[in-house]
């Protein structure tokens, strides 16, 4: 609507460009000491990029978009999540640069850490912290980018991330089998480390989370430092951040509680052999992603229910057996696949939730 029509659109740009300099004006913009300073400046940009560049670029962190990839947003849009290529060369799934930018942000927002706003400062400050500070005093435009990571900070939870990496780990899930009584719990819980030790999805996803603590561990010490500085200019600290810690990090317990026990049923998932093309450990690796719908297509197929009843007149009277009421495969049905695809809605709100704690939507 802003730009419906040449005038309209003359106005629109000529009221963003007068309140932008009416603020800040171009002279101020021009002394900022972030800027005047092109050797600081120049050093903090290029230890930013070097992290960003390492880490796109790490295996790693292409498992770790992995993890449950697009699993945890709900469908919004006709873009696809990865780009297209010409001509049938297949994208290369493996490097984040397939992934699209937004896609690539929801993913991080879900596990818990924004990599793509707060990574790599913390290393950065830790080059020459004394001059990180003198300059931030001093300059509007380093402040708004110390706000920037601050928030993004607020809206993210390592020890949230810590626990999503912490279901993949089967020292955790043989642990947890050590302490059950319950035979009909622990089976459950072996043969699941079993499966988690062959994909090594953990050691890639530690790795991952060694480095954010690391790169965390600095952040967190300069904001604390800024947060005490007695030479501070006023006004030098932006203003106090709304704190969405308690209501993120309560999503995040209830979603992994409920992935936990969603991985317990998958490997109550009868093994089958009439899908072509198929395999059982395919269709366990889909839904340890959080690819339950496409899984459970295949699962369905695979352990059909009977169309309808068979009709009681065919034995004369009514049958008093329960087990002639359960056919075909419809215990399954009722004890794996229905669990699995209502723990997923749940799922999928949580989620919905996060993003409006976040204040990221679409």
């Amino acid at each position: 609507m802003f730009f419906v029509n040449p005038d309209i659109a003359f106005g629109t740009l000529s009221r963003l460009v007068e309140q932008r300099f009416d603020t800040v004006g171009p002279a101020a913009a021009i002394a900022d000491r972030f800027y005047a300073d092109t050797d600081f400046s120049l050093e903090f940009f290029l230890a930013i990029k070097n992290f960003h560049d390492r880490l796109v670029d790490d295996p790693d962190y292409a498992a770790l978009l992995g993890t449950f990839a697009t699993n945890l947003l709900p469908t919004s849009g006709s873009r696809p999540t990865q780009r297209a290529h010409e001509g049938q060369r297949p994208a290369d799934s493996a490097h984040p640069s397939q992934i699209r930018a937004i896609s690539n942000n929801g993913i991080l927002q879900q596990l818990g850490y924004l990599a793509n706003t707060v990574g790599g400062l913390g290393s950065a400050i830790t080059i020459d912290p004394e001059r990180f500070y003198a300059i931030y005093d001093q300059s509007p435009r380093l402040r708004s980018l110390v706000d920037l990571a601050r928030r993004a900070d607020s809206y993210g939870s390592l020890a949230a991330f810590r626990a999503y990496v912490g279901l993949f780990d089967p020292v955790a899930w043989l642990l947890r089998a050590q302490a059950s009584d319950d035979p009909i719990l622990r089976e459950p819980m072996e043969s699941l480390a079993g499966t988690l030790q062959r994909n090594q999805r953990h050691e890639r996803l530690s790795r991952m989370l060694r480095l954010f603590l690391q790169d965390s561990i600095a952040r967190t010490t300069a904001f604390e430092e800024l947060g005490l500085t007695a030479t501070a200019a006023p006004g030098a600290m932006p203003a106090p951040l709304p704190d969405p810690d308690a209501t993120v990090e309560l999503l995040h317990a209830i979603r992994i509680a409920l992935i936990g026990h969603l991985f317990r049923l998958v490997t109550r998932v009868p093994r089958f052999s009439r899908e072509p093309n198929v395999t059982i450990d395919d269709v366990v690796a889909e839904l340890l992603q959080l690819g339950i719908p496409g899984a459970l297509v295949v699962l369905e197929r695979a352990f059909p229910i009977p169309s309808g009843p068979r009709p009681a007149e065919d034995f004369g009277e009514p049958s008093s057996y329960a087990q002639l009421s359960r056919e075909g495969y419809i215990d399954e049905h009722i004890t794996i696949f229905k669990p699995l695809r209502e723990i997923y809605a749940l799922i999928q709100k949580i989620s919905t939730g996060i993003t409006h704690a976040c204040g990221a939507i679409g």
